[in-house]
């Protein structure tokens, strides 16, 4: 049985976003029988919900001073295993190493800033079959959003079709809290008489409503049973939107760079979410603006092909890809 090395890194600066998939793909993997080591910087300052479930072993690249190849060496890995390869310090020299050991390589990869040596490279965002992706020979592209991976309690709520206009909004911004929007959408709901729930990043120290149709959550909490009871979400372009779209939720989006925003501007082309610009450029009359018209009925159009969109088979077909079934 191969063994599946994870070569990833997060924490609260780069976000925990590269684990999470990483996690996503490997707790899969351990379904199948197949054995994870993590190979990370600091992954005692890192929750460890964000390494999956079941056994797995992890090594510090960072505090004993080694780099990826040198852990993976020391993990014992053998001719055609498989490294994972998701943070933005990688390059195609890194993949080379790997290689040059016999292990096969899949990156995960979100800008395609540079050329590839892996043999998959995994981009699940819906724009990436417009990006010019170049790889060695024998190099395969896994692009688009039918190999985006979802997470198992979100594939496991069943998606349905939503109170239009809504009901219950659920707010989040994300642990970083972009240009203070938490404390902007707190006055914006203020005066909307709606049941909101608004997920307050970890550090918020901010001013906190008190009406009863707001319920604030803190901190880093699974979103599933949220997204599940909620009608609208309103938050920024990261792996939540995914999640929110596959189960068939109307969105309102900002989006926080450069990345984010020609993401949002597809996904808002493709008639699955509503994006209203740059976080730091969008105003708050407009966020209300927005809001005060998606709960008058109205935008219902732009929400007209999200059934579908994701359909919560990507981790599936990744493994595929990967021949481990």
């Amino acid at each position: 049985m191969q063994t599946i090395f994870i070569r990833a890194d997060g924490d609260r600066e780069i976000g925990y976003g590269h684990l999470l998939r990483c996690s996503i793909l490997t707790r899969r993997l351990s379904e199948l029988g197949f054995k994870s080591i993590w190979i990370t910087s600091d992954p005692r300052k890192i929750p460890w919900g964000f390494f999956g479930f079941g056994p797995f072993k992890c090594f510090d690249c960072k505090s004993r001073e080694l780099s990826g190849v040198e852990s993976i060496k020391l993990a014992g890995a053998k001719k055609d295993d498989w490294v994972i390869l998701d943070s933005n310090i990688l390059d195609a020299s890194s993949e080379k190493a790997y290689k040059s050991m016999g292990l096969n390589v899949l990156t995960i990869d979100d800008s395609c800033r540079r050329g590839f040596s892996a043999d998959l490279v995994l981009n699940g965002n819906p724009i990436a079959k417009n990006l010019s992706y170049k790889g060695n020979k024998g190099t395969r592209f896994l692009l688009g959003q039918g190999y985006y991976m979802l997470r198992e309690d979100i594939r496991k709520n069943k998606p349905r079709t939503r109170s239009y206009p809504p009901n219950h909004g659920l707010i989040n911004w994300g642990s970083d809290n972009p240009d203070r929007l938490t404390e902007r959408i707190l006055k914006i709901i203020e005066g909307i008489k709606l049941n909101w729930t608004v997920i307050l990043p970890p550090d918020y120290t901010g001013s906190k409503p008190t009406r009863s149709n707001i319920n604030l959550i803190q901190g880093l909490v699974p979103l599933s049973s949220y997204i599940n009871a909620c009608d609208l979400y309103i938050g920024t372009v990261d792996n939540t939107i995914f999640e929110v779209i596959y189960s068939l939720m109307p969105s309102v989006i900002v989006s926080t760079n450069d990345d984010q925003y020609k993401l949002a501007e597809k996904l808002n082309a493709d008639k699955v979410a509503l994006f209203l610009g740059r976080s730091n450029k969008v105003i708050d009359k407009i966020i209300l603006m927005a809001l005060e018209r998606v709960l008058k009925g109205d935008h219902k159009d732009q929400f007209s092909s999200i059934q579908g969109y994701i359909d919560g088979d990507g981790v599936n077909r990744v493994i595929k890809e990967m021949k481990l079934v």
